[in-house]
């Protein structure tokens, strides 16, 4: 079967169809067809024109007809030359496409920017820096912010074990507290009462031969130590129950009238830390709230002066103020700093 090139595109087609069917462009009249065997015969062109491989839209063919030198014979279909050569409006629709291209990329960027702002609490409301808070707080967290951590309590004590070898014999607990300033009651107790007693100041009394345990609590805090009774070749007559005194001190306080006071008694502190010069006043009270004048006694003198019921800070240390009365011992614990 013969066939025809087309002068436009250069497309090799059968000679039986009236236009190239890749260009459409109108086949001459005078085209001569070729078989698949042979080269193309075509037609002698105009003086100083060559025919170049690639149509007339090849970029030699385009040369040579802005330089005047035409090729007469082809023939462009109607309407072909304005759509295929506009290159210019080709130009403006690849340029609006490139330009709405760009417009969806910036889209999807500030979409995406934004969702990763979000948190994973399923894009809770997160204000700007510069927002006003107030309204998003809630008062549950502010009481959170504004609570301060609370330190918890140790109790340290200056002796594990204890060793009292006469009934009667008294030791003063000694012990540190941390923090120092710690407002809750450190409080005594005695797994046996039969062996050892112990008193709201921390004073150990020996009753028998034998251990027991004093556990000292304070808050939620509290340690042990061990109280050891051995009275082998001691004093088996019991003592007084009076702690004892480094100093017996003068008596300063008003004796003790005929007036009846009424059970139950208390003392209005306990545990009280002072500083050197710094004085309180410790008080017998009954269940009338009357004053019951009675002489106290320091086992530490050199610590703390005692006139009256006014107590003053001597020196750094910690001593025990008791006095007994009707055969009960009240004691508070003095910490001079």
């Amino acid at each position: 079967m013969s066939k025809v090139i087309c002068d436009v595109c250069g497309t090799s087609y059968p000679s039986s169809a009236e236009s190239c069917p890749i260009c459409g462009c109108v086949r001459p009249a005078d085209s001569a067809p070729v078989s698949s065997e042979h080269e193309p015969v075509r037609v002698e062109r105009p003086e100083g024109y060559t025919y170049v491989k690639g149509g007339r839209f090849s970029k030699a063919n385009v040369q040579k007809r802005s330089q005047g030198i035409a090729d007469e014979r082809i023939e462009i279909p109607a309407g072909k030359e304005k759509s295929t050569g506009n290159i210019k409006n080709d130009k403006g629709l690849v340029i609006a496409v490139c330009a709405l291209l760009l417009a969806i990329v910036a889209v999807i960027i500030y979409i995406v920017v934004n969702l990763s702002g979000q948190t994973d609490d399923g894009g809770a409301y997160k204000p700007k820096p510069t927002e006003d808070l107030s309204d998003y707080v809630t008062q549950e967290t502010t009481t959170e912010q504004t609570e301060e951590p609370v330190e918890e309590v140790a109790i340290a004590l200056d002796e594990a074990e204890i060793f009292l070898n006469a009934v009667g014999a008294v030791h003063q607990i000694q012990f540190t507290l941390t923090p120092a300033d710690v407002e809750d009651t450190v409080v005594f107790t005695c797994e046996n009462e039969e062996i050892a007693t112990v008193s709201d100041a921390g004073v150990v009394t020996a009753v028998a031969s034998g251990e027991t345990v004093i556990t000292v609590a304070c808050g939620t805090a509290s340690t042990q130590c061990i109280v050891i009774c051995d009275f082998t070749g001691g004093d088996e007559t019991p003592a007084a129950t009076t702690p004892p005194a480094t100093n017996t001190p003068p008596a300063t306080t008003t004796p003790v009238t005929n007036e009846t006071y009424k059970a139950p008694f208390r003392i209005n502190k306990k545990d009280v830390m002072i500083r050197v010069g710094e004085k309180f006043t410790l008080k017998l009270i009954d269940a009338n709230k009357k004053i019951i004048p009675v002489t106290w006694t320091a086992t530490d003198l050199e610590t703390c002066t005692i006139e009256g019921n006014t107590i003053t800070g001597a020196a750094k240390g910690t001593t025990v103020v008791s006095v007994v009365y009707e055969g009960v011992t009240y004691s508070c614990i003095v910490r001079v700093i």
